[in-house]
């Protein structure tokens, strides 16, 4: 099982990142949010979503949804999915055709 994350992580983090340190930073905050560090997830990935990485909002939308590392809210998490939608990516888009339903 942390096999196929690990993978996931990987592929999430090559479709979403421009350079190779936003590519480190975002697998950094990926794995720390699937390790349960959500603080530190926070800390990495928000800055990133804010800057418009689409990697860094999916996670953060996960984490918004989920209301791990921060108060749960959908509504945030439908604008940081439909964020990183509009790269073109598969990911946020399913989640938030998910929301949408």
């Amino acid at each position: 099982m942390k096999r196929v994350i690990s993978c996931i992580i990987i592929v999430l983090s090559l479709l979403f990142s421009g350079n190779n340190q936003t590519y480190a930073q975002v697998d950094e905050g990926a794995s720390a949010f699937y390790k349960g560090e959500y603080a530190k997830a926070l800390g990495i990935l928000e800055p990133l979503a804010d800057g418009g990485n689409y990697g860094a909002q999916y996670y953060l939308g996960e984490m918004y949804l989920k209301g791990v590392g921060v108060s749960k809210d959908a509504k945030k998490a439908a604008e940081l999915f439909l964020k990183a939608a509009k790269g073109n990516y598969p990911f946020p888009q399913y989640r938030l055709g998910e929301l949408y339903r």
